[in-house]
């Protein structure tokens, strides 16, 4: 996942008026949310393509359990 480091928000934010300083930090928000959607996303497909190779390789197992 992706945050905002404190650390930026003091060195390069802070100085910004109050304006400023929430438009950018909605926009960096809004950029991470993106981000981590699309993750999050990947790991979701990712995990169900394992989740039917699991099944798929238990079956065959089955199968030659069977034939055995």
């Amino acid at each position: 996942m992706i945050l905002v480091d404190p650390a930026d928000i003091r060195e390069d934010w802070l100085h910004l008026p109050p304006a400023e300083f929430k438009s950018t930090a909605l926009y960096w928000a809004g950029e991470n949310f993106k981000t981590n959607s699309r993750i999050v996303g990947r790991k979701s497909r990712v995990a169900t393509l394992m989740s039917l190779l699991l099944f798929v390789e238990a079956a065959l197992f089955i199968v030659w359990l069977a034939r055995t």
